[in-house]
């Protein structure tokens, strides 16, 4: 392809060499987007109205629902390796089910007047539980792919290659793995051992929480549909483990306690171990320039800012009969 042809890609720097190009969106300083389309050894430019989903540069957010995920502008702006894509695919559309499921929820509360919604929030929960564990090992892919590319100054480090699998990488059967032995065994980092040593704690309960229903094929337990919003028994050992639970999250009686903020947790941190990921890795390894200085890669599409509001979910408004607004300004979620 013709170097001159990438020339009417405005947001993106000119001394690429053989960098790869992300052909995704970009909205000018006018606010206009524009998008382009490969055809032969050209780039052809796409008369575009507006932006109704999808991922796009810009130095700011487009609208107020759309988000910016430090992963996914990681992978945009500095990654070498073509064939990471396809697994970003898939990241990007599982947040945007899991922010669709967090919207379903949201409708299964207020139509419980007219139906019992408690089974359609158990399977709810138990979809959302597969993606989010299917997402950390979409997530050890991309990671396995930019270790093996990483070559090291310090030539005493055995630098190995890491597993496709997450938990692989956190547990030696049902143990979880020091940062030392995750060190031995790959090679990583004293940060990145330590970073998938922490991370493996959150993981270890999702596992154990997904291979209950996969595996085992017991169900979360009985939903109890209340005036407040969806709730559980508070010391069933699924939810309870990950003790997130604050005094306003439990009924009156204290035996039941919101599904709420559980959900957001399980949410929050798959999504925020792809985050945390991507400041460890730039603290210590040095990554090509930004394909495109001076702007961001934002997300959107429909109900996307849901994922803005987990943080609310879990230390506000814990019931789904609390007033949540959207958030009024661009998202950061990760």
């Amino acid at each position: 392809m013709q170097v001159s042809s990438y020339d009417k890609l405005f947001h993106l720097r000119k001394d690429r060499r053989s960098r790869l190009i992300p052909l995704v969106a970009a909205l000018d300083d006018n606010g206009k987007f524009h998008a382009w389309l490969p055809k032969g050894d050209d780039i052809i430019d796409m008369k575009v109205i507006d932006l109704v989903e999808g991922q796009y540069f810009a130095k700011k957010a487009g609208a107020n629902d759309d988000i910016y995920f430090g992963f996914l502008n990681f992978l945009y702006q500095r990654n070498t390796v073509k064939s990471l894509f396809p697994f970003v695919d898939y990241i990007t559309s599982d947040m945007r089910n899991l922010a669709t499921s967090l919207r379903k929820l949201e409708i299964f509360h207020e139509i419980h007047h007219k139906e019992d919604s408690g089974r359609l929030v158990i399977s709810e929960l138990e979809y959302i539980i597969t993606v989010c564990r299917s997402m950390y090992d979409h997530f050890q892919f991309i990671a396995k792919k930019i270790w093996d590319g990483i070559k090291l100054i310090d030539s005493t480090i055995q630098k190995n290659s890491l597993s496709d699998s997450f938990s692989a990488m956190v547990l030696q059967g049902e143990m979880l793995r020091t940062p030392n032995e995750i060190s031995k065994k790959y090679g990583l980092t004293p940060q990145l051992s330590k970073f998938y040593s922490d991370e493996g704690i959150s993981f270890e309960k999702l596992r154990s929480f997904r291979d209950d229903i996969v595996h085992y094929g017991h169900t979360p337990g009985y939903i109890y549909v209340t005036e407040k919003g969806f709730s559980v028994n508070a010391d069933h050992k699924l939810f309870s483990s990950f003790n997130i639970w604050t005094p306003g999250c439990y009924y009156p009686n204290d035996k039941l306690a919101s599904l709420k903020p559980v959900v957001a947790y399980i949410i929050r941190e798959t999504l925020g171990t792809m985050g945390r990921f991507v400041n460890v890795l730039e603290q210590q390894i040095k990554f090509p320039d930004d394909i495109a200085p001076g702007y961001l890669l934002f997300m959107r599409g429909r109900y996307l800012y849901k994922l803005a509001e987990l943080d609310s979910y879990i230390n506000n408004n814990v019931w789904y009969s609390d007033i949540s607004e959207k958030t009024e300004s661009r998202a950061n979620v990760g």
